[in-house]
């Protein structure tokens, strides 16, 4: 292209890619997802964080998009936010490391936030992946550990789930969790969850 980030940094922001690919371009869809990561909450005074606090020296990514940004007259939300529509919780997400245990009580309240503050649209989630160091990802057809998320997710209304199988950073060890070989009984046994799978090798 003949440029950098550094030369021209705003061309290359998140706003600017919003703007150029939301409204300035011909496409017909498009869908920003979000990869699970352990949010700081609460911190260690206890206080529950929020918004960019959960992720701090990640610039936060929520905005008003600015005057000119939208056509005259465009009806559609100003408000934009990075990974908004997927939930930042996975099963292993917060992990008891004494008891060697899925840490439930702050995963409910996590999940409770995301749906009801962050008004997300599916969870996103990655089997083979250890957000909460758990020392392993997890299955959808585990019914220790996976299948009460599901319960809260249907208690919560929101029963989307966009699953990735395939590739990520930690598949040198948990590659056997990208298998979609699991997916089929957790169907079965929930019919009433909707369910978005990405398999890549």
């Amino acid at each position: 292209m003949g440029s950098s980030s550094r030369e021209i940094p705003d061309a290359y922001s998140f706003k600017n890619f919003v703007k150029e690919m939301y409204f300035d371009s011909e496409t017909s869809m498009l869908v920003i997802s979000g990869v699970p990561g352990k949010g700081e909450n609460p911190n260690a005074d206890g206080k529950v964080l929020e918004g960019a606090d959960r992720t701090p020296g990640i610039e936060a990514r929520s905005f008003q998009l600015g005057d000119g940004a939208t056509p005259a007259g465009d009806q559609r939300p100003r408000r934009v936010s990075a990974g908004a529509g997927s939930g930042n919780c996975a099963p292993n997400h917060y992990w008891d490391k004494k008891n060697n245990a899925p840490d439930q009580t702050m995963l409910f309240e996590q999940m409770e936030r995301e749906v009801k503050t962050y008004k997300i649209d599916s969870w996103k989630w990655y089997c083979h992946t250890d957000p909460g160091r758990s020392g392993n990802g997890f299955k959808l057809d585990d019914e220790k550990l996976t299948y009460p998320f599901y319960e809260k997710s249907k208690k919560l209304g929101l029963k989307l789930f966009s699953v990735h199988k395939g590739y990520a950073s930690q598949s040198r060890t948990l590659g056997h969790l990208a298998d979609p070989a699991d997916v089929e009984k957790a169907a079965k046994d929930h019919p009433d969850l909707n369910s978005s799978s990405t398999t890549l090798r």
